[in-house]
């Protein structure tokens, strides 16, 4: 199964050994020319109970990167600022009491500013929304959202409450996993849920779009939409695709499809990026009625080559054996070069060779044969 549990597994990946170095990560820089902004969001749903809530309604966190015009002097954003890392550290201090104490997260910077002014100007940029692995959220994958948005989009991460290892709101309340829970919840129950949660992100952007008093007023292009995500927010991101008009195009990265969109298929354009150790997955019916389909594969990666846990210096040696034999950082490359290659051409009608055929540039891709209907651009 392609999917990850909770904050457990996620605990054991980032700290595999007692001592660590306490430096900032060296996060490779965004390729695009655009600084970077990031600001959390929390939106309740009031089309959908929860009990567990105390508003009795469905909340999320939603953290939004966006081209930026930051202040002179401005420090860069903690990749898990306040509670979010204060927590993971706390809950692998229960299993290594030996450990270095400090706050680890604190020393691991990204390259975007907190709570920065959207750059300024009239340009409109394009949408995506985000999706994480089951039991991660969108901060574990900062580099690759940061280059994205480097080059002119705006990403919207959704942190799935209960299914993120930890959601912590604005006000300092916390949102404990039910992934720990035993039995856990199955995917097939709480799949729907993650579904929703992305349309009803974009309902909020849509009113974001058109608050007077927001930075984001009229700088959010909501004609040009797309979805992507890892694992199972990748499945999700064709199911929203499936289910939302307004969402064009859409990229899963190595997930398991979920929900009727493997039977349906879907007839817009959409890329599965999968690596080469993925299970089989029933891809037909998806690849036959795309509007195109692509499916790429990339060699010598493991399933987690799009996020950043590769990259952090936390990873102790003995874990190399579970990051595949391609360079961390050429495969995070490679993930935002096709990315961004893919909705540049279907959001922004911009062709892309790399969706023509297998690149020189990038031998460790197979391109399967671009399936679906004649190829067009939604």
């Amino acid at each position: 199964m392609r999917t990850l549990p909770a904050v457990f597994l996620l605990v054991a990946i980032l700290f595999g050994a007692t001592v660590y170095a306490q430096t900032r990560a060296a996060f490779p820089a965004p390729t695009g020319s655009l600084a970077v902004g990031r600001a959390q969001f929390d939106w309740t749903d009031k089309s959908r109970p929860d009990a567990e809530n105390p508003s009795g309604y469905r909340e999320i966190v939603v953290w939004v990167w966006h081209p930026a015009s930051p202040t002179a002097g401005a420090e860069t954003a903690e990749q898990l600022p306040g509670k979010w890392g204060d927590l993971l550290w706390a809950e692998f201090m229960k299993r290594q009491p030996a450990a270095t104490s400090g706050r680890v997260f604190s020393r691991t910077h990204t390259h975007s500013y907190p709570d920065a002014r959207v750059a300024s100007g009239r340009h409109r940029y394009p949408v995506l929304l985000f999706e994480p692995g089951n039991g991660f959220n969108p901060l574990l994958y900062s580099n690759l959202i940061e280059d994205i948005v480097s080059r002119g989009y705006v990403i919207a991460g959704i942190v799935p409450t209960y299914y993120s290892g930890v959601s912590v709101f604005s006000d300092g309340r916390v949102a404990a996993s039910h992934l720990a829970a035993a039995p856990p919840p199955q995917i097939r129950d709480y799949f729907p849920v993650w579904v929703a949660d992305m349309r009803f992100t974009l309902d909020q952007l849509e009113k974001l779009n058109q608050n007077g008093r927001s930075d984001f007023r009229h700088r959010l292009d909501l004609q040009r939409v797309g979805a992507f995500g890892h694992s199972l927010g990748g499945a999700a991101s064709l199911q929203a695709a499936k289910d939302d008009a307004r969402i064009k195009a859409a990229i899963n990265i190595d997930g398991e499809l979920w929900g009727d969109v493997a039977s349906a298929g879907l007839s817009k354009p959409f890329l599965v990026f999968r690596t080469d150790s993925a299970g089989e997955m029933n891809l037909d019916v998806l690849l036959r009625r795309g509007n195109p389909g692509y499916l790429l594969t990339l060699a010598g990666a493991t399933h987690m080559f799009s996020s950043d846990l590769w990259l952090l210096p936390l990873v102790r040696s003995t874990m190399k054996d579970q990051m595949g034999s391609i360079d961390p950082v050429r495969a995070l490359a490679i993930t935002k070069a096709y990315v961004t290659a893919f909705f540049g051409e279907y959001l922004e009608r911009k062709k892309s060779p790399l969706l023509e055929g297998p690149s020189p540039d990038y031998p460790e891709v197979r391109f399967e044969p671009k399936l679906g209907n004649a190829v067009g651009h939604s």
